[in-house]
């Protein structure tokens, strides 16, 4: 079976100054459904850089990344990104003005989900998350970090695509909410075939992988 993502020797640098970064180098490998991936590592090891280009953000300036057999390059990234992964952004990347429903309804609309539609899946994907029917009319600053996180996790989830890139998913939750969420996500690896792919600093979360990938400089190991 072709992997969700093929990774051939690809490398990212970037200007910084006067200097030349390299902040991915020959990272080889592949993601599969049915999957969770843990992308591990000191803070400027690559994590964030290499889940950019994952999520068609950026493309490696060596190497291939292959979605489904096909070079990113390649591809539509912007209808990429709308129809065939769902993203959590460690800082939420919620709207201001719209409540906690309406921030979840948002891609679905998009996708043309009717409206009755988009507020029931919105809404059932909110309690799954621990948000309370009387929380969905509030605006995210209303809201505390760890339920704008949650509230973020139910957008992606909503959205129905079946890779999931997370940027720290449980950095703003307790343990008790942590151990909720990744119970939810390992539920969506394991039944309904997702391939999840986050980056963490949560030793506990990173435990609950099949695959860690282990980041130094840019370097890729996996275990």
């Amino acid at each position: 079976m072709e992997p969700i993502f093929a990774l051939r020797r690809v490398c990212f640098e970037y200007e910084n100054g006067r200097n030349r970064i390299s902040a991915v180098r020959d990272a080889e490998g592949i993601f599969e459904e049915k999957k969770m991936y843990a992308i591990v590592g000191k803070s400027g090891s690559g994590k964030s850089t290499l889940l950019g280009m994952l999520a068609g953000m950026r493309l490696p300036t060596e190497g291939t990344v292959l979605y489904r057999g096909k070079d990113m390059r390649e591809i539509d990234r912007e209808a990429y990104r709308r129809t065939e992964i769902a993203i959590i952004h460690q800082a939420y990347h919620l709207f201001p003005r719209l409540t906690a429903l309406e921030n979840v309804c948002y891609p679905l609309e998009l996708l043309g989900v009717s409206y009755r539609q988009s507020k029931l899946l919105a809404g059932e994907k909110l309690l799954a998350l621990g948000i309370s029917q009387e929380q969905w009319n509030s605006y995210p600053t209303q809201l505390s970090g760890g339920e704008q996180q949650r509230v973020a996790i139910a957008r992606a989830l909503a959205k129905g695509s079946k890779v999931i890139l997370a940027d720290e998913p449980t950095g703003n939750l307790d343990q008790e909410n942590s151990e909720h969420i990744m119970g939810l996500l390992r539920k969506l690896v394991a039944e309904e075939g997702y391939c999840m792919i986050l980056v963490t600093h949560d030793k506990e979360a990173a435990g609950q992988a099949d695959v860690t990938l282990y980041m130094e400089a840019g370097r890729v190991n996996y275990t």
